[in-house]
């Protein structure tokens, strides 16, 4: 027997809301969602549990209507973040979630909108009524993000297309895409798996300062020198005051971070 007080439920009624009536990958898409939801809360509220070992099982689906149990893994740890998603769906204080957190009940509410339904979640008496419904509007605000102008260094992995995009990978693995012009895209076709330098206007993540978006403004020409010819033509412009730098790697770290040298 499954205690009540360890049950979350997430249902959806509305007219022709049952079973039998969705897809297999509908349901399994609404499970994943609000899973990855709750996963999201808990990987940053606890970065110290193995997410591996988290997750919610499905004990029961009621007849006659989209009614879904689920009885989590770690009890305390995964009621504790479902009671966060429902007060940020009860407040419209989104911004209290993860990134992610937002990203996945957004699929939850684009299938109610789909659907013209009313989906609910509850639980024991800890965990807050929430409803998301059509009228519901679960987006990423600006909130989410930083935005300013930057310069970014990458490879170029993939250019070209109907409408002109470059694919460009990081140093530190992360893909940036970006619509160009046909001009730039000739350009950047002549660099294909090469290093470029691009300047533009990024928006970034404020919980992981990773770019969720980058509008090019001007392809930089750009020389990917190895790191001691780089370094012999830095000493060569600032003279003996090279010499005098005891450990040079941290101090163009400081100063790429804007650190006190």
């Amino acid at each position: 027997m499954h205690q009540a007080n360890e049950i979350i439920e997430l249902s959806f009624r509305g007219e022709g809301i049952t079973p039998d009536n969705l897809k297999a990958s509908e349901v399994a898409d609404l499970i994943a969602s609000y899973e990855d939801a709750l996963l999201n809360i808990i990987g940053r509220d606890h970065p110290e549990i193995n997410l591996d070992e988290v997750f919610i099982s499905l004990i029961q689906i009621e007849e006659n209507s989209v009614h879904l149990k689920f009885k989590p893994k770690v009890v305390g740890t995964v009621i504790a973040a479902a009671i966060t998603i429902n007060t940020a769906l009860n407040t419209n204080q989104y911004a209290t979630l993860p990134f992610k957190s937002v990203e996945s009940l957004n699929k939850i509410w684009a299938f109610t909108k789909r659907r013209n339904c009313t989906g609910e979640i509850s639980g024991n008496e800890e965990i807050p009524v929430a409803q998301i419904t059509a009228e519901t509007e679960i987006k990423i605000s600006d909130e989410f993000f930083y935005q300013g102008d930057t310069t970014i260094y990458g490879k170029v992995e993939r250019v070209g297309g109907a409408i002109p995009r470059v694919r460009v990978k990081l140093d530190d693995d992360q893909i940036i895409y970006a619509e160009i012009k046909e001009s730039e895209a000739k350009r950047l076709a002549k660099d294909l798996y090469e290093v470029v330098c691009l300047k533009g206007i990024a928006k970034w993540r404020k919980e992981d300062l990773k770019i969720e978006d980058f509008k090019l403004e001007q392809v930089v020409d750009f020389h990917d020198a190895p790191i001691v010819e780089a370094v012999t033509d830095l000493k060569g412009v600032i003279g003996q005051k090279w010499d005098e730098i005891h450990d040079p790697e941290e101090f163009l770290q400081r100063i790429r971070y804007q650190e006190d040298i």
